[in-house]
């Protein structure tokens, strides 16, 4: 179908474009329209799509074509935001990334509240080396099992207590018994000969020293072993009775030549200052942790002298009792058994007696020890011990023992009794 349009003149294009938008549809987007114009008549044919009309006697006209693309106008103002969707599913969990360095330690926590007390271990064994006050004091050993009376040689005297057994010299018969602290019953190397009437005992922490009363000299055997050390014997003076000692060296009291031999405990060699001056007949020997305090039996006194030097205290020689025998020292003050029938307590830092001292005793005290609390005195001729507070001296009982108590030793447990009369020694 076509339509025919008659134009005259200048209309033409006019009419045409009318024509146009008469026809199209509204909305209808743009289309090239194509018209047959004749040229006799002016006559307009549009020609409907794909067709064409004859080129001599029209000519055609064209309208609505499109022309080239414009420049873009300028972006809008941006809309304002509308309203968030609804959150979607939450999606798989990503690989864990690497770990990061770690931070600074954070400040200490308040102390929690303390936890109950544990069940009590096995004790361990000694530690190495010695400590002059437990030398001092006697109480450089573990701790052992109780026992009761067990036999010595003939009138046992001096004893000691070597961390495993006890030491106890025999006079006579010039010999040395060495019992298990444990058991009672002797090592096996005991009895050891003695080297002429055995008297006193003291331990180093290896040897055992033994002061032999009639030969000028002091026999010295390993604990451990009781072979003799190379050095043994060590020469002395005259009748040597009590031995203590220092932590370093070894103190000999000479009963018969009124001096002190001080040897070096590792070789038996005297030492510069030997031998010591001291009063008259010294006997017992202790070591306080400072100085050396020997007791002179018949001379009611007592000389101290500094351990290192062999020089004496200023308030060297302090007065005790009468026939004055063995010392003890308990930490704080020095105990000195007196066959006179009393024992007299010196503080140790002055040589001042004690506000109780002196304690009476009776029966001719012989030794003493300390355990740690309390001093146990032997009493040679009533045939008993006396228990003493040290703190106060007071008497805590008097307990039956053999004949002629002599020397007593404490294990860290149990104390021992050498008693001289029954030839045996005494646990309590």
């Amino acid at each position: 179908m076509f339509t025919r349009v008659f134009i005259r003149g200048a209309s033409l294009a006019l009419l045409c474009v009318a024509a146009a938008a008469v026809a199209m549809p509204e909305n209808a987007p743009a289309q090239t329209i194509s018209a047959c114009v004749s040229n006799q008549s002016g006559a307009v044919k549009i020609l409907p799509s794909g067709k064409s009309c004859s080129t001599k006697t029209n000519h055609v006209v064209t309208w609505n074509n499109i022309g080239p693309t414009g420049p873009t106008g300028p972006t809008g103002t941006t809309g304002s935001t509308g309203p968030s969707g609804a959150t979607g599913t939450t999606g798989p969990t990503g690989p864990t990334g690497t770990t990061g360095t770690t931070g600074s330690q954070g400040p200490t926590g308040a102390t929690g509240p303390i936890g109950q007390t544990g069940p009590t271990g096995q004790m361990g064994p000694p530690g190495a080396g010695l400590n002059p006050r437990q030398v001092a004091t006697l109480r450089w050993y573990p701790t052992n099992q109780a026992g009761f009376t067990f036999p010595a040689g003939n009138t046992p005297l001096g004893i000691a207590f070597d961390g495993v057994n006890l030491w106890i010299a025999n006079l006579a018969s010039n010999n040395v018994t060495v019992l298990s602290a444990k058991t009672g019953t002797q090592a096996s190397f005991s009895p050891l000969g003695g080297g002429g009437s055995p008297y006193g005992v003291a331990f180093d922490g290896t040897n055992i020293w033994v002061s032999n009363f009639f030969s000028t000299n002091v026999s010295v055997w390993n604990a451990a072993t009781g072979v003799p050390a190379s050095f043994s014997p060590v020469a002395a003076g005259a009748n040597p009775a009590g031995i203590a000692f220092d932590g370093t060296n070894v103190w000999i009291a000479n009963s018969g030549s009124g001096n002190v031999t001080v040897v070096n405990a590792k070789t038996g060699a005297p030492v510069s200052f030997s031998p010591v001056s001291a009063g008259n007949g010294p006997f017992g020997v202790v070591f306080d942790g400072v100085n050396t305090w020997i007791t002179n039996e018949n001379g009611a006194n007592v000389t101290v002298v500094n351990a290192a030097t062999g020089s004496p205290t200023s308030f060297s020689p302090v007065s005790v009792g009468s026939t004055p025998g063995g010392a003890a020292f308990d930490g704080v003050n020095i105990w000195v058994a007196n066959l006179g029938g009393n024992v007299t307590v010196l503080n140790a830092a002055s040589g001042s007696p004690a506000s109780f001292s002196p304690v009476p005793i009776g029966g001719s005290p012989a030794a003493v020890a300390f355990d740690g609390t309390n001093i146990w005195v032997a009493n040679s001729s009533s045939d008993n011990v006396t228990k003493l507070r040290a703190s106060d001296g007071t008497n805590l009982g008097v307990f039956l023992a053999g004949g002629g108590p002599q020397g007593v030793a404490f294990d860290g447990t149990n104390i021992w009794v050498t008693n001289s009369g029954s030839n045996n020694v005494e646990k309590f």
